[in-house]
């Protein structure tokens, strides 16, 4: 029985570590993408109207972006 319950742990405990691993590839992939975009001149920063669109005063045609990143922004990265 001792034997079982060993067994069990090791495991659950391989899965976690494994889970954790593949945790830490997806956010060093996530990283890696947000460079390649940034130096690509992508930037991060919404103009939609949920981040309360304003038009620029010197560029009649252009949008302020806002400080608050975009769910798009985020969706690129996966």
């Amino acid at each position: 029985m001792t034997t079982l319950v060993a067994i069990c742990i090791m495991i659950l405990s391989f899965v976690y570590v494994m889970f954790h691993v593949a945790i830490l590839r997806k956010s060093k992939k996530m990283h890696a993408r947000e460079k390649e975009l940034l130096a690509n001149g992508v930037i991060p920063y919404g103009s939609g109207l949920c981040h309360g669109m304003v038009v620029d005063q010197d560029r009649p045609n252009a949008v302020i972006h806002d400080s608050k990143k975009s769910n798009s922004w985020y969706g690129g990265l996966v």
